[in-house]
């Protein structure tokens, strides 16, 4: 599974993070072909991914080991891409303008299509400030709803609520808040 990495520095890292596992080992018939059936393309995790934007990828890997001494290997790889399901975020904010020390409620609902899974448990995160991927987090109740808080600091500059679906093929939703830091 692939997940974008969070970097509003532009610095030089991997923009990809990853979630791997190993899916078994196979032979090859005489003609070197091989087939793995029924591998299920998700995640296999109970819990949340730590990585909350998926780029919705699968990335398949084909590892062979051609001389088990000199510590060479084949590879070949191929992504497949997935559609996801769309998802939408709603919220409200206890206030516009905020100061340091000011507690920033926003109340919400995330949503989509029924029949794509539980909402229940679905991470949404609080950004304030540019640099952090998230500052506060929480989870919606099984109606969708949600509240997080957050402390605004003096420096706290953007403000912005996601959502995180567990189901790696719903795509999460994002809106910026209309929330200015006044604090002198």
């Amino acid at each position: 599974m692939l997940f974008d990495t969070w970097n509003p520095w532009g610095d030089p890292i991997d923009p990809t993070q990853w979630e791997t596992r190993g899916l078994g080992t196979v032979r090859t018939d005489a003609e070197g072909r091989f087939t793995l059936e029924d591998v299920p393309a998700d995640r296999v995790d109970d819990r949340p991914s730590p990585c909350p934007a998926p780029r919705h990828q699968v990335m398949f890997r084909a590892i062979y080991d051609t001389d088990p001494t000199d510590f060479h290997m084949a590879f070949a790889d191929t992504t497949v891409k997935v559609e996801p399901v769309t998802s939408v975020i709603s919220y409200r904010v206890n206030r516009t303008k905020v100061r340091e020390g000011d507690t920033l409620v926003v109340k919400g609902r995330v949503a989509w299509p029924a029949g794509h899974g539980p909402i229940a448990g679905t991470r949404v995160f609080l950004r304030t400030y540019f640099e952090s991927e998230h500052n506060a987090q929480t989870t919606t109740d099984a109606r969708g709803n949600f509240t997080v808080r957050a402390t605004i600091r003096d420096y706290d500059n953007e403000f912005a609520i996601f959502s995180a679906p567990t189901d790696y093929y719903i795509a999460g939703a994002s809106k910026d808040l209309p929330v200015k830091n006044v604090t002198p």
